[in-house]
């Protein structure tokens, strides 16, 4: 008898992270630049970001998570500053360690670098 593994696969350009089940809540920050807030647990605090962007070399989204140093509640790895919540402002900026895609989320949009 063999089993068979089901693999899913990954989803593509066109599949972007609002629509993929349970992120109800991710938003657009640019083209193919989306993020969601991660929110602590029984406050609701808003103590970071999750960000994906598409990586056009290996075909898929990529994806990261920061956290914000100015924020009560934060995790300890954090080292980003929420400067503003509306508009979305960050620093410093981001880089994926996966693909070097590298830029700023100023004023509710992604500025590549």
């Amino acid at each position: 008898m063999t089993s068979e593994v089901s693999r899913t696969p990954f989803p593509g350009k066109d599949e972007p992270p609002s629509t993929w089940p349970g992120n109800e809540t991710v938003f657009s920050i640019g083209v193919d630049e989306y993020a969601d807030w991660e929110l602590e647990r029984g406050t609701g605090r808003r103590i970071g970001l999750h960000t994906w962007h598409w990586d056009p070399n290996a075909g898929h989204w990529c994806g990261g998570w920061l956290g914000f140093t100015n924020v009560e509640g934060h995790i300890p790895r954090s080292k980003h500053e929420l400067v503003s919540e509306d508009p979305l402002t960050v620093t410093p900026s981001l880089l994926c360690p996966t693909c070097q895609h590298h830029g700023w989320i100023r004023d509710g949009h992604w500025v590549s670098a």
